[in-house]
């Protein structure tokens, strides 16, 4: 509703992370509308010609309707994290879209086997049958609240801890530093020199209750890659309450964000100290440090026996004076 009419993207990397079994190269265009959602599935190599079919699928001129990715041409709009959540609940919530997909997939891959046009293949089947959509929930304010599913006999876990899942095995937990600017807080990973920049929208950073960490969602980056991670996200400070930045300081702190198919979470570790001042002596050279040691020797063998000369003499005044002298210039030396 506060949107209008729109359409969002869901790549094939996100439906993946939705539905396990989403065929390859599949694309969902969630048609938006204040009425409805619509997805259309389609082909990576359609993605020049998808435009047009949400056009016909909201019923409004290419222009006339908003996108929540950056196109040339088209408004574009900028979704919460909770909003896009409810997008993907009701994406996994349409009828038989994985079926959709598949078809899409083999009549697709037949058309270029054959040399045919995949437009004139994949679309009249589509158009055979009614759009496939379905009616907008009512807001979270108007909705009662959804029953949650009763735990299993002897499973009863405190809120945000869950049982391990087959996608956890491919999620990272890495060390990182933290640091604030005036207009900046980053996130940093790896090498400086082989890091990747990326600013991040202030409404895609979503803070811990108690302000102990944060979530950024998968689509607030850039794909990070699988190895070898390097990578320093830049969030606005506007994003944060005066005392996570106080907390974080001018000298930073360390950090350890573990990173998901959902997205990045980030928790704060220890401030970063400022290090020791490394006080450095001033020394001679090697070759130049004997041969002060030789020349002290001299120096100071000499007035010793002068010393004990002045000693035999009968002048026990001198010895003293002498002695005295002798030390006092050695340790110069």
């Amino acid at each position: 509703m506060r949107l209008g009419a729109f359409v969002h993207l869901i790549d094939e990397l996100e439906m993946k992370g939705l539905v396990g079994e989403w065929p390859a190269s599949m694309n969902v265009a969630l048609c938006v509308s204040r009425e409805s959602c619509t997805p259309v599935v389609f082909h990576s190599g359609e993605a020049e010609e998808v435009l047009d079919r949400v056009s016909e699928r909201l019923g409004l001129p290419v222009g006339a309707f908003a996108a929540t990715h950056r196109v040339e041409g088209i408004p574009y709009r900028s979704l919460l994290f909770s909003e896009e959540q409810e997008l993907h609940r009701l994406t996994l919530e349409s009828p038989g879209l994985v079926e959709q997909a598949r078809d899409h997939a083999i009549n697709f891959a037949f058309a270029q086997e054959e040399g045919l046009d995949p437009g004139l293949v994949t679309r009249p089947a589509e158009r055979s049958t009614e759009p496939r959509s379905w009616t907008l929930a009512p807001s979270a304010e108007d909705r009662p609240p959804a029953p949650q599913p009763a735990a299993e006999p002897g499973r009863s876990f405190p809120e945000g801890y869950r049982l391990l899942r087959e996608e956890d095995h491919g999620a990272l937990l890495l060390d990182v530093s933290i640091a604030c600017s005036e207009d900046w807080v980053s996130l940093s990973c790896g090498p400086e020199e082989e890091q990747a920049i990326h600013a991040v929208e202030a409404d895609s950073v979503a803070l811990r209750k108690d302000f102990g960490g944060l979530f950024l969602p998968h689509d607030a980056y850039a794909d990070l890659g699988d190895d070898d991670i390097a990578f320093r996200l830049l969030l606005p400070c506007e994003a944060f309450p005066d005392c996570m930045l106080d907390r974080i300081g001018a000298a930073g702190r360390s950090g350890v964000a573990t990173v998901t198919r959902d997205g990045i979470f980030v928790s704060f570790g220890e401030a970063v100290s400022a290090p020791k001042p490394v006080i450095r002596r001033w020394r001679l050279p090697v070759a130049q440090r004997a041969a002060a040691l030789v020349a002290t020797s001299f120096v100071f063998s000499a007035l010793l026996g002068a010393a004990l000369q002045a000693g035999l003499d009968g002048r026990p005044a001198e010895v003293v004076s002498a002695l005295d002298g002798a030390v006092a210039q050695h340790v110069a030396d």
